[in-house]
């Protein structure tokens, strides 16, 4: 059985991902794209919504 998922907002998020190395790199309307490179060179890109309280669902695809 997983541990449950604390709620959190999407700005709460993008500032955890920050610490692993995402940065901003675009935004269009509510939801920001963040990007990584790896030391190998592949690129990795997310997209966070910016809302108040992003749903379970979000959050593990994120996990």
């Amino acid at each position: 059985m997983s541990p449950k998922l604390k709620r959190l907002s999407g700005k709460d998020v993008i500032s955890i991902l920050n610490k692993f190395g995402f940065i901003f790199h675009s935004q269009k309307g509510s939801h920001v794209k963040l990007r990584r490179i790896s030391a190998a060179g592949a690129k990795q890109t997310l997209t966070v919504p910016i809302h108040d309280e992003l749903d379970l669902g979000t959050l593990h695809v994120i996990n």
